[in-house]
């Protein structure tokens, strides 16, 4: 059985937001841009904000995502 799409995000966060922030925030960003699962676009945007509040990385990435 496929893990659904909000326990691999859950996992993901837990698992590497606080060692590798800037990496996690990448594959959030990635798949709100080109995502498949449309409705879970605006979803990943409240653990997106959460994790730039922890990396000074992130937010350098959060400015590259808004400029496209």
């Amino acid at each position: 059985m496929v893990p659904k799409f909000s326990k691999i995000k859950d996992t993901l966060i837990k698992d590497f937001g606080v060692t590798d922030t800037a990496q996690v925030l990448e594959v959030l960003t990635r798949y709100v841009r080109e995502g498949k699962l449309l409705h879970w676009r605006n979803f990943l945007m409240t653990d997106i904000t959460r994790l730039i509040g922890q990396d000074d990385v992130g937010m350098k990435i959060h400015r590259s995502f808004c400029k496209q």
